[in-house]
């Protein structure tokens, strides 16, 4: 299993930097780094330390694309591993790790 979420992570990387934003919506700011910081360790096994592309981006941004995953709008089977890590996260602490990645 371990190797499958490895395997759907780095295929999951291109589509979640190119993802459309036709469901853009507005982000409160506010999310708190810290508390991100300790769910990024989750996505570390696929995105690495340092964020693979993903650091510095708006978490506007950042926040419509997992929420797009933890919806299932993504439903290609090769990205259930970003649906299972994000599905049972809060609106909150999507936002908390969206402003952790965006302060990498």
């Amino acid at each position: 299993m371990r190797g499958f979420m490895k395997y759907a992570c780095v295929l999951a990387l291109p589509l979640l930097v190119a993802a459309g934003a036709a469901q853009a919506q507005t982000w409160p700011d506010g999310g708190n780094p810290s508390e991100g910081a300790t769910l990024y360790d989750s996505c570390v096994p696929c995105h690495t330390l340092n964020g693979n592309g993903l650091a510095g981006k708006s978490v506007s941004d950042l926040m419509d694309k997992m929420k797009a995953y933890q919806s299932g709008t993504f439903t290609d089977a090769k990205l259930l591993g970003m649906q299972q890590v994000l599905k049972p996260l809060s609106d909150k602490q999507l936002l908390d790790l969206a402003a952790y990645i965006n302060k990498m």
